[in-house]
């Protein structure tokens, strides 16, 4: 049987023409290994993702490299004819030819373990980026309690050029993750969450689905939109509802905003409903119901304007019903007029609806003539001098000049 080999390992001794025929083997295969990441990273990473894909996933292949070198130069030495015994010389070769031959498989069993695994890590990239840069975070936020910048712009970058589909779903579903594992840090102070939370939605989350119409679609502002819904439930939870969430609970509740419109652009309607859901949960949003709800009443989407007044009238109808302290000046009240006021405009049934809510919300019996009229006239200043919505602010006065003529 040995006699199948180049050599005998232990009568022939090491043939001069196998070491030549091991070492070029080696060499030419750990040159082609060296080259194959390479063609990998022109053909099947995005331009846009090289820069990241070789700062967080070329680390491995760099050690390779240097291992494959390391070997190739052990095989080289040990070609020698002073240490392997050819040309007459009084070294035993037996031992060298075993040595050479384990080496030379080492190589090309490292070799051909890189390779199978850079094809499957070209196919997953996305994951396995998400993946070690939000592990990345979670560490240094551990460590640090504050997200490190270089992991927020790799994760941004991510977000606006991963392809649309599952792959950005799983994206997502990582984010999801990342806020998960740090709400769940033990030691870390409210403020610290907040910001890292608010940070994580506004450069991550919120991008991923309203950057580009190309690399998103509604499957992925569905997922998008229940990631933003659980970081703000848990976050609930675990920050509580104080004046040090405020920052938390704007970012959220703007990036399900920006969701909702870009929906409206794209014609979405079941998103553009999902937003308008998912922000009527968060107390405090009632302008970004308003913009949301303004926004489809403009591409003609009805159904989700009276939706988004809706749910705006039935906690102003509770705040009049309770009366509430200064709730003529109330943002929700004056963010319900204003949406009601724009679809008042459009006549019809429409205008019979509008006139309606404000019949149900704000004409219940115990508000006076003078509180509807200062009620009209505080949103009229909310739209003209806080907002600078001008169009709206005319709908409001409008809206008194039918309703309320005799009035102000």
């Amino acid at each position: 049987m040995t006699k199948i080999f180049l050599f005998d390992w232990l009568q022939l001794g090491l043939s001069e023409e196998w070491a030549d025929t091991a070492i070029g083997i080696a060499i030419t295969y750990a040159v082609f290994i060296m080259g194959v990441p390479a063609l990998i990273f022109q053909t099947f990473i995005p331009e846009a993702l090289r820069n990241v894909y070789n700062r967080r996933l070329m680390r491995g292949s760099h050690r390779v490299f240097t291992t494959q070198i390391l070997l190739v130069m052990i095989l080289l030495w040990m070609v020698n004819p002073k240490v392997c015994g050819l040309n007459g010389c009084d070294t035993p070769s037996e031992i060298s030819a075993y040595w050479i031959f384990l080496l030379t498989l080492i190589i090309l069993t490292i070799g051909h373990v890189h390779l199978i695994w850079k094809f499957n890590s070209s196919q997953y990239i996305g994951r396995q980026l998400s993946k070690t840069i939000a592990k990345s975070a979670l560490d240094h936020f551990k460590k640090e309690k504050e997200i490190k910048k270089e992991d927020l712009e790799d994760l941004g970058l991510l977000a606006v050029e991963l392809p649309h589909g599952s792959i950005k779903n799983t994206f997502l579903d990582t984010l999801g993750q990342l806020i998960e594992d740090i709400l769940d840090v033990k030691d870390s102070k409210t403020e610290e969450i907040n910001k890292a939370i608010g940070d994580i939605v506004e450069k991550t989350v919120d991008p991923s689905v309203t950057s580009s119409f190309e690399k998103s679609n509604a499957e992925n502002m569905k997922k998008a939109l229940e990631v933003l819904s659980f970081a703000f439930n848990q976050g609930q939870r675990r920050i509580g509802n104080g004046d040090d969430k405020s920052y938390f609970k704007t970012i959220i509740s703007n990036s399900i905003k920006e969701i909702g419109v870009c929906a409206v652009v794209r014609k979405d309607l079941p998103s553009v409903m999902n937003a308008i859901e998912k922000l009527s949960q968060i107390e405090g949003a009632s302008r970004d119901v308003y913009t949301l709800g303004d926004s489809a009443l403009q591409q003609g989407y009805m159904k989700a304007s009276v939706v988004a007044s809706r749910k705006l009238g039935d906690r102003v109808r509770k705040v009049i019903a309770g009366r509430e302290p200064d709730w003529v000046d109330d943002k929700l009240v004056c963010a319900w007029l204003g949406l009601v006021a724009r679809i008042y405009q459009k006549e019809g049934h429409a205008k019979q609806y509008a006139e309606t809510q404000i019949e149900v919300v704000l004409e219940q019996p115990h508000v006076n003539k003078d509180e509807i009229a200062l009620t009209l006239k505080n949103a009229q200043n909310y739209f003209y001098r806080r907002l600078a919505d001008f169009s709206t602010a005319d709908a409001i006065f409008e809206l008194q000049q039918k309703r309320y003529p005799g009035l102000g």
